[in-house]
């Protein structure tokens, strides 16, 4: 299970330390090296599906099948979103996040912006209180609201950019995926982000199986993972690596 920069026993809050995706694609990378494996299959969610889609294509070698949820290939994600207003809509939180106050935003009244936007990101389900409890229990922890912010504040500000990372952030962001995957998504999404997903299917070299699950929202393995579960086990028991 891999942490990702900003979670709270791993932060980088700094913005020199840098948020980008690229760098949560090496750290994964890294993570199979360290366990001393030949090749493993990678599962990410959101920014964790950024993680694999990218570490895939730094070190196809060394990954066997990959699994996304809530997140289509980032060269589809970002298509034609500067001209389209439902696909800006659909990520309007990433554009609030450079605010210089978004912090405190985030942090009134005990946390509760973030129970408002997964209810917003997942309006058919109703999380247990203590899942927000816990949510928030990370997020009261120093640092961590910044950090989760500088993910959005690096990749759309060209200010908080790397230049020695330009090169490898363009190919974690628009190379194909060189392994079989599966990814999920949910139909009750933000705007425009569906619509990414089901046109992705040239961005995989060897096949991507989709599965679109009515009803839910961004967190489809949390709000249905009695239909999640059996199919990735299903997907990984066909690869090469033995679970």
């Amino acid at each position: 299970l891999q942490e990702v920069i900003g979670a709270a026993l791993n932060l980088r809050t700094t913005k020199s330390d840098g948020m980008w995706s690229v760098l949560l694609a090496q750290d994964a990378v890294a993570l199979i090296e360290a366990f001393g494996v030949a090749r493993a299959y990678l599962i990410g969610h959101d920014w964790g599906a950024q993680s694999v889609y990218g570490a895939a294509v730094l070190a196809p070698e060394r990954i066997d099948r990959i699994v996304t949820i809530g997140a289509a290939h980032p060269a589809a994600a970002r298509g034609d979103l500067a001209t389209r207003y439902d696909r800006l809509k659909g990520i309007w939180h990433a554009f609030f996040f450079q605010m210089p106050f978004a912090e405190q935003a985030v942090a009134a009244n005990d946390y509760a912006f973030l129970e408002s936007w997964w209810r917003d990101a997942a309006p058919e389900f109703d999380p247990p209180a203590d899942m927000i409890e816990q949510l928030k229990v990370t997020f009261r922890k120093p640092g961590v609201v910044t950090a989760a912010l500088n993910y959005y504040r690096h990749t759309f500000h060209p200010d908080n950019r790397d230049p020695t990372l330009k090169t490898l952030q363009e190919r974690v962001s628009n190379e194909p995926t060189p392994v079989p995957a599966l990814a999920f998504h949910g139909t009750k999404d933000r705007p425009g982000r569906l619509e990414a997903f089901e046109a992705m299917d040239a961005l995989f070299l060897q096949g991507v199986e989709k599965v679109i699950i009515p009803g839910t929202g961004h967190f489809v393995h949390v709000e249905r993972p009695e239909e999640v579960n059996p199919r990735i086990v299903s997907f990984l028991q066909a690869g090469s690596v033995q679970l």
